[in-house]
């Protein structure tokens, strides 16, 4: 296990967990050679991810769903517990459904498969810095789908339906970047608008589709697929 380092302000401040050192190696070789992160500490065993967030302060923890000696989703809940600000990014080395939809739940911000290549592990890391969601499209399966739908972590098509007809075509437009993963600031840069002005649209969007945060509201549109595409009537 490494331990953390002194960071110069601005780096994003990474965290490993992975229990196959030769994977583990390969995504700090690789993480390392962007110019804007810094691995601050790995790890090999699920016991020490904790006590290393706490440590290096990190801003995102890319952990194995299954870890030894501690899992992914315990991780989760525990970070979940402490009311931690780190992001979590799942790596995926097995597509079990329901372990994905209780990840999402427990509200980590990405999922990546572990075979995903490195410039996508690059993406995902600064997509969820930024405050948006990675969700490899490759695991968001039928099956992974249909959890989220019999937990009850999104409505169901004909509530999130009518609910969009509420918005207006730009709230519509703010969904779509969403559901997309994209940031508040990269929404404000797509639409020629202040990142203030997102965050009030966002407010807006979330009243009315009765959710709590982007990372539902992702879901949300991702259940309803190519119906959210719909050229639905707005409210203005």
């Amino acid at each position: 296990m490494s331990r953390p380092k002194v960071l110069a302000r601005g780096l994003v401040r990474i965290v490993l967990a992975e229990g196959d050192p030769v994977i583990r190696e390969g995504l700090r070789r690789s993480l390392s050679s962007e110019t804007d992160f810094k691995v601050v500490a790995d790890a090999g065993d699920g016991r020490d991810v904790l006590s290393l967030i706490r440590e290096t302060d990190a801003d995102v923890l890319l952990m194995s769903l299954h870890a030894p000696n501690l899992d992914g989703l315990s991780t989760l809940e525990r970070l979940d517990q402490a009311n931690h600000r780190t992001r979590v990014i799942l790596v995926a080395d097995t597509l079990d459904d329901s372990d994905l939809a209780q990840a999402m739940m427990l509200g980590c911000s990405g999922v990546i498969r572990k075979d995903a290549a490195a410039a996508d592990f690059a993406k995902s890391i600064r997509r969820v810095q930024e405050g948006g969601t990675w969700l490899d499209p490759n695991i968001m399966t039928a099956g992974l789908r249909q959890s989220l739908i019999d937990t009850g972590s999104v409505p169901s098509p004909e509530r999130a339906l009518v609910a969009l007809t509420f918005l207006s075509s730009r709230e519509r437009e703010i969904v779509a970047l969403v559901a997309q993963g994209c940031s508040n600031q990269e929404i404000a840069e797509e639409m020629f608008l202040s990142e203030e002005t997102i965050k009030k649209y966002l407010r807006a969007i979330y009243r009315k589709l009765n959710v709590s945060d982007r990372l539902e509201l992702t879901l949300q549109m991702i259940h309803l697929g190519g119906l959210a595409q719909m050229d639905l009537p707005s409210a203005s």
